[in-house]
């Protein structure tokens, strides 16, 4: 069974819990800036770039998948972040939804 702490500065010894508690521990009290640490790679498009998408799609305009990719991989291209011979695959779709 484990000890009940009322506190964390009650609990076990910093040095005796696994690294990933520790990170957290500094996420949560406020050590760690949260909005300066990504996991995974940057976007490819600015929040500017994506926006014609989302405009696009308020407008009534539904795309598909396959129409997303598409007008996606274009403005990548034109806006010279790819070339033609690399679309956007469904790995950048997934993480754009």
């Amino acid at each position: 069974m484990l000890p009940m702490y009322t506190s964390d500065r009650q609990g076990p010894k910093s040095e005796q819990l696994p690294e990933s508690l520790g990170k957290l521990r500094h996420r949560l009290s406020g050590r760690v800036n949260l909005k300066s640490v990504h996991s995974g790679p940057q976007p490819m498009f600015s929040n500017e770039e994506e926006a014609y998408l989302v405009a696009m799609a308020e407008c009534g305009y539904g795309y598909g998948r396959a129409e997303v990719l598409t007008i996606a991989s274009e403005n990548a291209v034109y806006l010279e972040k790819r070339d033609q011979d690399h679309p956007l695959s469904m790995k950048w779709f997934r993480g754009f939804m």
